[in-house]
């Protein structure tokens, strides 16, 4: 597991261009996004008092006054994001499609990107859909009853440890059964990419390789996620100690989170390839 992981990080860094692209269409997303946040608030709230206060700390009265006041000037920003919303998942599939095509297929350019989103992208659109099912149904199978259950086991305990056990052993089936689904959408997308299947095909296929490899694809994942915490920890750990207090720092801080945000991409295409190289067998222990 330890030479899947990484081989896995050194295929990653081999998608450098590819994870540009992605990088680059979603920083144009969420600029069209702040840009036009930004004119919103600056043409009717300006500079508010309420608003100052809230960005100093968070406080619900004052929350709810800000609201009360400009709650008709904030409205138009929830309408444009349900747009803006429905176009980012369908450039997330979009992109997903071309950056997987290329790193399966062990295509490195700008052409096989664009050539491989256009070809998996209605296919991978089903599958989003598929999951998307499948996650909200269990998601409320598991939370739904626990939830409406709370008042009755106040009732019936008289304490909260019960219910607390409950939760506590809810989350972590609740993690493995994300866990599967995430793999077993990524095994499906493979499938349809490496044997030319179709949707039904490709979901069954990736379903016999996620319950076949399931425990050690879930071992790199867990590997992945604490390179990941790491990463973040000490990001948080240097901007407490150092923090934005200059003009220096606030650039030196800003091109850090371009940065991180860069290799969460490069992240992505690293787990991909570490799913791809354990289910074809291309792994040792």
């Amino acid at each position: 597991m330890i030479k899947i992981f990484i081989k896995s990080i050194k295929n990653g860094f081999r998608f450098k261009m590819i994870g540009l692209i992605i990088y680059t269409v979603q920083l144009l997303l969420a600029l069209t996004l702040g840009i036009q946040i930004y004119q919103v608030m600056d043409a009717s709230i300006g500079n508010s008092a309420g608003l100052s206060n809230l960005l100093e700390q968070f406080n619900y009265t004052t929350f709810n006054d800000f609201l009360n006041v400009h709650g008709a000037s904030i409205s138009p920003i929830f309408g444009q994001l349900r747009y803006l919303l429905l176009v980012y998942a369908v450039f997330s599939i979009f992109l997903n499609a071309g950056s997987l095509g290329c790193i399966i297929l062990n295509e490195n350019s700008w052409s096989s990107f664009w050539s491989n989103a256009a070809r998996y992208f209605f296919a991978f659109s089903k599958i989003a859909l598929f999951f998307l099912i499948i996650f909200f149904f269990i998601s409320a199978l598991i939370w739904i009853p626990i939830l409406s259950s709370f008042e009755a086991a106040m009732e019936y305990f008289y304490t909260e440890k019960p219910y607390v056990w409950i939760l506590i052993l809810a989350f972590p089936l609740y993690f493995l059964l994300l866990s599967f689904i995430f793999l077993w959408s990524v095994h499906s997308r493979i499938s349809i990419i490496r044997e030319d299947l179709n949707v039904i095909f490709g979901l069954k296929n990736g379903l016999f390789k996620t319950k076949k490899y399931f425990w050690k694809s879930l071992l790199v994942l867990f590997m992945f996620a604490l390179v990941m915490f790491f990463g973040t920890f000490i990001y948080l750990w240097a901007n407490k100690t150092v923090g934005m207090v200059s003009g220096w720092t606030i650039l030196i801080f800003i091109l850090l989170q371009q940065a991180i945000i860069y290799l969460r991409i490069l992240w992505r295409f690293m787990i991909y390839k570490s799913i791809d190289n354990i289910s074809e067998g291309n792994h040792e222990n």
